[in-house]
C-alpha cells in the first residue's frame, strides 16, 4: 500500500510494507515492518546530494535492512540494519550514502 501527499511537482511520502527498491520519486519514506521483514535497496548513486528521510514506524522484532546498490555503500558498508522507531536522513556523496 502506498500513499502520497503531493505539492505541484513532487511526491512527498511513501509508505513501505514489503521488500523492494526505494522509490526515488519520494522524499520521505515510512517503513512499517509489523507483518514481515523488509529489505529496502537504495537507488544507484549518479550524483552527490541526493537525499531521503527514512522512518521506521513499527516496534516489532522483524528486521529492516537498507541495502546499497553494487559499487555504492552506506556509511562504508554494503547494508545496514534499521532498528524499530528510528529515523535516518540519508545523503549521497560520491559513491557513498551517509546517515546524518
Amino acid at each position: 500500500m502506498s500513499s502520497n501527499h503531493s505539492n505541484s511537482h513532487k511526491k512527498i511520502i511513501k509508505m513501505i510494507t514489503t521488500s523492494g527498491n526505494l522509490d526515488k520519486q519520494y522524499q520521505d519514506h515510512i517503513i512499517d515492518a509489523s507483518n514481515n521483514h523488509i529489505n529496502l535497496t537504495l537507488p544507484q548513486i549518479h550524483a552527490s546530494g541526493k537525499h531521503f528521510h527514512i522512518t521506521r514506524s513499527d516496534t516489532t522484532l522483524n528486521g529492516v535492512i537498507l541495502i546499497a546498490q553494487q559499487g555504492n555503500t552506506i556509511n562504508g558498508s554494503a547494508s545496514i540494519a534499521m532498528l524499530p522507531n528510528t529515523k535516518y536522513y540519508i545523503v549521497s556523496y560520491n559513491t557513498n550514502y551517509y546517515l546524518l
